[in-house]
Formats: C-alpha cells, structure tokens, sequence
C-alpha cells in the first residue's frame, strides 16, 4: 500500500472523535466526547466497535517508523508474523501477506504481544487527544516533528510544549486501554443483547480458516444476515480473533479455530504469547489529569 493511503487512514482513525454522546451532537465540554469507533455501554465508557485492523496497526507503524530516529522503537512494536507457521504450511504465505497485504486490510491485526498491545493503546491516548486540540484551534498540526519534538499528554499537561490560557485549557483527555475481564463480560452482555433482539445468535465472523487459505480470490467479509445499525453494533466479540484481557494471561471471545458452540460455552481462553488466532480491540473513557 502506498504511503499517501497509510496517511489518509491514519488521519480518518483519528479524526472520526467528532460526536458526542448527546443526542443534539453538540461538543461544549471534552468530557462528553465519543470516541473513534467507539461504541457505549456504561458509566461513560466505551468499546470499540471492531478490532484493531492490520490497516490501523500499520499507520502506528508508519508513525513510529517516521516520528522517532531510534529505530528500535519501530523494531519492537513489529507483529511477530512467523505466528502463522504454527497452523502448517498451507498457511505460511500469511507471513508476508496478511499483515500488509491490501485484501487484509480490514482484518484484525495478529502476532502482537500484550506488551505490544498496550504501547499501542497509549500511542492511540496521545494522538487522539492531539487530534481535539488540533480541531479546536489549540495546536498546529507538525507531521514532520520528532522524537522530543513529538506531542506527549505529559507534555501537554505540564505546558512544557505550550502554554495556553487557564480558560481554554482542556483537563480531560482520551484514555485507551485493553479491556478488563469485568469489562469484556459487561460489552459481552451488550453485544448478545443486540443480536438477541434481531434474532441472530451473534454475527458472522468475517475470518475462518478456509477464508484464511483462499491466497488466489481477494478475501472479502462474510456478509452478515441480519439487520443492524453498524456504527452503533460491537462486532465479532465472539469468534474471529482472541482478544487481550488486560493482565496479559488470557484474551477473549475465542477465534477462528473454535467452534461457534464452544465459543458459546467458554468466554476466555489462556494466552500469554502473540498467536496467529489472538488480537485486540480498546476499551476507552475520558479521564481527568491528575
């Protein structure tokens, strides 16, 4: 994919945080603003919508890559793409392919470690909340700063970067995080409530291992049956891909590997290593600087 695609997702990622959680739309207080692919279930926090997408992981990349002359920060955010030797030969093509290759480009992201998925969380804090004071006229956009250069919330919150008068200061910024058991459990509930109401057991998942095998026809999603609004719908907690739960010894939902029945059976599975079947999606809220 070329480089100006990579930046116009990059960008889109980041500035879809335009609504609000209030049914007029209109933003007075940060607080109340909704996240990018977020979708809402209680006490002012979110899930996000789909997983984190092979597109979504490779702007991280790009970022990393491009924003910081220590190469080993871009090293080690790297996926481990040899995940996918563990599921035999047939599959081995996936480890040039998947992760870059456009047909893949709306799958979730795989063979990333919990540590990996963490650091992205909090790279996904800074950007967003650069994003709002972008749009609100609080800071210039820099695409070419780096390393210290670069926008951190420590650096924002402290007016080490700059210093903005006491009434536009904005003291909230977005948290993104890896889901706790209690809160995947909560955004489980959520989730089977919707398709119970629509008379679907839940939705299809969009990656199966056949659908993994078909290297000669462009993957395309499985085209769900029932009816929905999307953009308000949590979509594939169960099957698909593993998720990390935070504390980095298990994830849930199950993946492509189990059946529709265990996966109804058993919420979460042991996991501690970045697996060709694990990735991750963000939990987020609006959390005050302390």
């Amino acid at each position: 994919m070329n480089l100006y695609k990579i930046l116009f997702y990059s960008i889109l990622i980041l500035i879809s945080y335009s609504n609000c959680t209030t049914k007029k739309n209109i933003c007075n207080d940060i607080q109340n603003l909704r996240p990018p692919n977020g979708v809402y279930i209680k006490n002012g926090w979110f899930i996000d919508r789909t997983e984190a997408t092979n597109i979504n992981y490779r702007a991280y990349l790009h970022y990393l890559r491009n924003r910081y002359t220590d190469t080993n920060i871009y090293i080690s955010a790297l996926p481990d793409t040899s995940v996918w030797k563990e599921l035999g030969p047939e599959f081995e093509f996936l480890i040039t392919d998947y992760l870059r290759g456009e047909p893949y480009d709306n799958q979730p992201v795989v063979g990333v470690s919990y540590e990996q998925a963490l650091a992205y969380c909090k790279w996904r804090s800074k950007r967003v909340m650069e994003m709002i004071l972008i749009e609100r006229g609080l800071r210039t956009h820099d695409p070419y700063s780096k390393d210290e250069a670069s926008f951190t919330l420590e650096k924002y919150f402290t007016s080490e970067i700059q210093q903005l008068p006491k009434e536009k200061q904005l003291w909230y910024y977005p948290h993104f995080d890896l889901p706790t058991k209690e809160e995947w459990e909560a955004a489980t509930m959520v989730h089977d409530s919707i398709f119970k109401k629509r008379n679907c057991s839940s939705n299809d998942p969009i990656i199966s291992s056949e659908f993994l095998k078909d290297k000669f026809n462009q993957p395309k999603a499985k085209k769900n049956t029932c009816k929905f609004d999307h953009k308000n719908t949590i979509q594939n907690m169960k099957g698909n891909v593993c998720e990390w739960i935070q504390g980095g010894k298990m994830c849930g939902g199950g993946s492509y590997l189990q059946t529709k029945e265990h996966i109804q059976k058993t919420t979460f599975f042991s996991n501690n290593a970045p697996k060709s079947w694990v990735g991750f999606r963000n939990v987020s809220r609006m959390k005050k600087w302390e």
